[in-house]
């Protein structure tokens, strides 16, 4: 369980880190690159693997929050409401 909130704790501070470097670049965050940069930067001990797999939830938390600064890219949550859509 401790586990779980470790990586939990850890993937929230890098969102909260790879939202402030973007907005203070002034830059979207559209891909798993800047994060993993930021990643990377704050977490040199940990393995490649371990870091991808932090960039891209980070990556899935930042696309899916509703603050979305282009509300014209929604990001497809099931199959269904896709197919729904056509």
């Amino acid at each position: 369980m401790a586990k779980v909130d470790r990586r939990r704790a850890d993937i929230c501070a890098l969102v909260r880190q790879a939202l402030r470097e973007a907005s203070t670049r002034g830059r979207r965050i559209d891909t798993v690159d800047p994060i993993l940069i930021c990643a990377k930067r704050m977490y040199p001990y940990l393995s490649d693997w371990v870091l991808h797999e932090y960039s891209r939830t980070a990556l899935r938390v930042i696309a899916s929050s509703p603050r979305r600064p282009d509300p014209t890219i929604a990001p497809q949550t099931t199959l269904l409401a896709h197919l729904i859509r056509q």
